[in-house]
């Protein structure tokens, strides 16, 4: 049976109940604690796209009041500035709660994206309002939030969600449209989005509508996990100590990959523990040291030649600029 397309599979297939949303384990659990008093803190939360934190929101603010929960949920990217909180938020604020709910939940995406006197005119209201309404601030990166938001919020941190997480959600999708898959063919989209389940959707339904299996032709297009692989096989030559091979393994993959992207592969695999990272604890640290070479916001492609220079000087628990020592990296020798 072929699937045909009817709506947008991150959609469809989007949690329906706290306890369904995948990853971040310890955190969503704290939400259902939440949901189960009754009551709410004002939240911030943080972390990068596709990890579950708009959904959660979402599921806490539909059920925190069980069926009189009220809620308001505005996008900051697209309602910018103090008028916002002037007329939208402070009018829905003094709105009563609805009968048998305790208080309303508002709830403000994409924060970071807030101008600064949105923010200090939002400070105030949530101190006004503390007991008709909770407020959830969503954002992937909090630096641009002024201290006197962060001070008044609780951080709840969300981290990408691990390949094993992302492909069971993805196996769960494939099964419901009745298609088939290949093993690999999972494992490399879950590779591709590094912890963003919805965009591991967005691929998979890319690759696969329409049809009774994955195209692999469309997969190998639209998916970068061989870029993936050459960088870490760079990075884990540096790591080795081999500037050259590692250099040759960066060169393989330079067109697709910038300093965003390193930064972003070594902060998801940072936060693995155990047997689930590619990297030891003393690896992270020698990366780590080494980070500070690299500017996400830039696309100089030497800033990464640079960074895998002082990888490769760095020896063991020796400082970066040291050439003495010897590297304890795990990694298997690798053929040129």
């Amino acid at each position: 049976m072929q699937s045909t397309r009817k709506q947008d599979w991150t959609e469809k297939y989007r949690p329906q109940t706290l306890e369904d949303v995948a990853g971040n384990v310890q955190t969503v659990k704290a939400l259902i604690n939440f949901r189960e008093v009754g009551n709410l803190p004002r939240l911030r939360f943080v972390g990068p796209a596709g990890t579950g934190k708009t959904t959660s929101a979402l599921l806490l603010a539909k059920t925190i009041n069980g069926e009189n929960s009220d809620w308001l949920e505005i996008n900051a990217s697209n309602e910018r500035g103090i008028d916002v909180v002037r007329t939208t938020i402070i009018n829905y604020a003094e709105t009563k709660c609805p009968t048998g709910a305790k208080f309303r939940t508002i709830i403000l995406d994409e924060m970071e994206t807030q101008t600064q006197p949105a923010q200090m005119a939002l400070r105030r209201e949530m101190e006004i309002y503390s007991e008709n309404c909770k407020f959830i601030l969503i954002c992937n990166e909090e630096w641009s939030l002024i201290p006197a938001i962060k001070s008044r919020t609780k951080a709840i941190y969300w981290y990408p969600l691990t390949d094993a997480n992302v492909i069971k959600v993805l196996t769960r999708i494939l099964k419901e449209e009745r298609i088939d898959y290949k093993s690999h063919q999972l494992i490399k989209i879950a590779r591709d989005a590094r912890g963003d389940v919805r965009y591991a959707i967005e691929t998979l339904q890319t690759v696969s509508e329409g049809r009774d299996k994955i195209d692999p032709t469309i997969l190998e297009s639209v998916t970068m996990s061989t870029s993936y692989e050459d960088l870490e096989e760079s990075i884990c030559s540096a790591l080795e100590n081999n500037f050259i091979r590692s250099v040759r393994f960066f060169n393989k993959s330079s067109m697709f990959v910038s300093p965003k992207m390193v930064i972003d592969f070594l902060t998801n695999e940072f936060i693995k523990e155990g047997e689930s990272s590619i990297f030891t604890n003393n690896e992270k640290l020698r990366l780590a040291m080494a980070l500070g070479t690299l500017n996400s916001h830039s696309y100089d492609k030497t800033q990464i030649i640079s960074f895998l220079a002082r990888v490769a000087m760095y020896r063991s628990s020796q400082s970066p600029d040291s050439d003495s020592g010897q590297s304890k990296g795990v990694h298997p020798p690798r053929s040129d």
